[in-house]
């Protein structure tokens, strides 16, 4: 239950920025391995099998589970205990039935709950459950931006702008972007 690491090391003099060094541990997805997705800046939610609802929560050393809790996993390192408490006595209890209404998931598994008051919400978005969206066999591929770029070889764009069950490689080999690639010459940014 721990959470994603990013594929690039976070600033330390900035941590919402990122530096142009691979996360140890995370060369698996530049190498292709894996595939790529958006992290949306929102909190982790779960409808369980029996479908009810509950919420990631971390509980510090110290500090007393809340009634209902379920203790998924320990950091020896720093005391914290990670596990899901139920969605009705959580602090987003009432933006998590906003966000019911406006996403009507109905398959079990995790969701990111998006919204006002949860994490600045940064995409500046109402109320929503957000399921990961998967890549399917023709799901086009995009060449990875080199460094120096945040644009694609082949369309240009950035991966912010494709759409999210597109995938990205570095070996050329691999794209199968309609678009014509070109050459990342250090101007065309």
């Amino acid at each position: 239950m721990h959470k994603i690491a990013t594929v690039f090391r976070r600033d330390p003099a900035n941590m919402r920025n990122v530096l142009d060094e691979t996360t140890p541990g995370c060369e698996w997805v530049l190498a292709g391995e894996g595939e790529a997705t958006r992290k949306w800046d929102g909190t982790c939610v779960m409808l369980d099998d029996a479908h009810r609802w509950w919420a990631r929560r971390e509980v510090k050393p110290g500090k007393n589970q809340p009634p209902g809790y379920v203790a998924v996993q320990h950091d020896e390192t720093t005391g914290k205990t990670f596990g899901w408490e139920p969605m009705k006595q959580s602090a987003y209890a009432k933006l998590h039935a906003e966000a019911v209404a406006n996403s009507a998931p109905a398959a079990p598994g995790t969701y990111e709950l998006l919204g006002p008051k949860i994490n600045r919400n940064p995409d500046g978005r109402m109320a929503k459950l957000k399921a990961r969206d998967f890549p399917t066999a023709a799901s086009p591929v995009h060449g990875c931006p080199p460094a120096g770029s945040g644009q694609t070889t082949c369309c240009q764009r950035t991966p912010f702008e494709l759409p999210r069950t597109d995938r990205m490689t570095t070996d050329p080999r691999l794209v199968t972007c309609p678009a014509t690639p070109r050459a990342f010459t250090g101007t065309n940014v």
